[in-house]
């Protein structure tokens, strides 16, 4: 089965799971995490899933692992008596490769979003310029859509537990530069600084709304 059929399947049973979800059921929100390979994207997801930084995590979590094409994990949210669930679509990082699924599977991978994480490496300063490829290919495919929702996009400065060469006016100007970024985290899915902190912004700002409502 190549990655494009594997992709399909699996979109499928995503779209089963919001099939059966009900005004009683755990509010599910769908995050799409895009940016260069080795920025953390999967990694991020894992520790999410798992509620652990990767050095608590027992398995062999510090070895890179590359996403060929999209993978799709479910990741479970508990606050006070409510359940929410996070639909996490992790792509690949290789923006240029022959195949990606912002191109050839784009409905799957951006369809019905409500967050974009748009992730970089602070001991990388190429992966934050390369961000603006993605937030062009993002907006671009956003803005010939007929949804009413505005999706927002979040900045990502992973591994900050590392040294740090990127400068915060370059920062500051990739987020003033693009009306869709609404937050900015920096944090580390090694030690997990950070990662609660993101979480939780997430959680009110999107799980709550149907409490809010």
């Amino acid at each position: 089965m190549s990655p494009v059929e594997k992709a399909s399947v699996s979109a499928n049973r995503l779209a089963e799971t919001f099939a059966v979800s009900t005004s009683r059921g755990p509010t599910i929100r769908k995050v799409l995490i895009a940016g260069s390979g080795a920025v953390g994207k999967t990694s991020l997801v894992k520790v999410m899933k798992h509620n652990l930084p990767l050095l608590g995590i027992d398995d062999d979590t510090t070895a890179y692992h590359r996403t060929p094409f999209v993978e799709l994990e479910t990741v479970r949210i508990k606050r006070s008596s409510r359940e929410g669930v996070f639909q996490m679509v992790d792509v690949s990082g290789q923006l240029d490769s022959v195949i990606h699924p912002l191109r050839d599977i784009s409905r799957v991978a951006m369809g019905s979003v409500s967050v974009v994480l748009l992730m970089f490496s602070g001991s990388n300063v190429q992966s934050l310029l390369d961000l603006s490829q993605w937030i062009e290919t993002l907006t671009d495919y956003y803005s010939k859509t007929r949804s009413k929702k505005t999706q927002d996009f979040v900045l990502l400065k992973n591994k900050a537990d590392l040294h740090d060469d990127i400068d915060q006016t370059l920062i500051d100007a990739v987020m003033n530069c693009n009306s869709r970024i609404c937050k900015y985290h920096e944090l580390s899915c090694l030690t997990g600084e950070g990662i609660k902190e993101m979480i939780d912004w997430l959680v009110a700002r999107y799980m709550m709304i149907e409490e809010a409502g």
